[in-house]
């Protein structure tokens, strides 16, 4: 499921943060008297076995539908036992109308390591 006519954008209020931060699933609506909006929460793994984190669900305010989340830690081991800091994105369902976040380097949410 890739980005769609479904919703005009799909888009982190930002594309890094640290572990405990919050951040913002925004979904900008073709029809937002369609109804409330769900989101589902995925950590990225680049062979597709993409972890499913958790569902928010946000009611519409205008063209756009807002849900925050809290980064949430999430072990990321490769092969060989390297870990490396974990990327998310989300997925979104209003009513029919589905939609997925991107899953390019700009568009990910990464994040960063605060000690750094």
């Amino acid at each position: 499921m890739e980005p769609s006519q479904d919703f005009k954008r799909l888009y982190w209020s930002r594309t890094e943060a640290a572990f405990g931060d919050t951040v913002s699933l925004i979904a900008e609506l073709v029809d937002p008297a369609a109804g409330s909006v769900k989101f589902s929460i995925f950590e990225y793994d680049i062979d597709g076995g993409h972890e499913q984190l958790g569902e928010l669900e946000a009611s519409c305010d205008g063209p756009l539908a807002t849900a925050r989340w809290r980064v949430a830690w999430v072990d990321d081991f490769e092969d060989g036992g390297f870990v490396n800091l974990p990327e998310f994105f989300f997925e979104v369902w209003q009513g029919s109308r589905r939609g997925r976040s991107g899953q390019t380097h700009d568009t990910l949410l990464r994040v960063v390591d605060s000690d750094a």
